[in-house]
């Protein structure tokens, strides 16, 4: 989860642009899969103990970060929210509007150079609609970090 919590960020923040704009989006995709799906390999990790694991849907419950992750991941799941278990938060999320921003460089090189002038960076703002409002997907990104994070700290993990 932290991995691709990493790449997010890179994209959010700007990152040299070598993939194909899709590409960026589907890592924003992985990331809460892959946030949501942690509860799954705590539930089921031997080496953890029962209160742990029997503790962790609750954990996301109270969580309203973890909530709405877990209702974008049932509409990513099963390409749309499903409403008989799309009901944690109660804010109706889903992925919105993308604003992609692009920079080049301004370095130039002589045209004899085999030295590369340097390639474009991109950034990735990636709205959720919820019915509260547009919710930025980065920061609920990393308040979901910040709830997993603090579930470790609470479990003494």
């Amino acid at each position: 989860m932290l991995r691709w919590y990493g790449r997010f960020q890179e994209t959010s923040q700007g990152r040299t642009h070598s993939a194909a704009s899709d590409n960026y989006v589907d890592e924003i995709y992985a990331f809460f899969l892959n946030c949501h799906i942690l509860k799954d390999w705590i539930k089921n990790d031997p080496a953890l103990p029962s209160t742990v694991q029997r503790g962790t849907e609750k954990w996301i419950e109270n969580s309203p970060s973890l909530c709405l992750c877990a209702e974008l991941c049932n509409g990513l799941k099963h390409l749309k929210r499903d409403s008989r278990t799309s009901h944690r938060s109660g804010k109706s999320p889903d992925f919105g509007k993308k604003h992609f921003a692009m920079r080049f460089s301004d370095r130039i090189a002589p045209v004899s150079s085999l030295v590369p002038c340097g390639l474009p960076t991109v950034a990735l703002a990636y709205e959720l609609d919820t019915s509260d409002g547009p919710k930025d997907a980065f920061q609920l990104a990393t308040d979901c970090v910040a709830a997993w994070k603090e579930f470790w700290t609470t479990h003494s993990l």
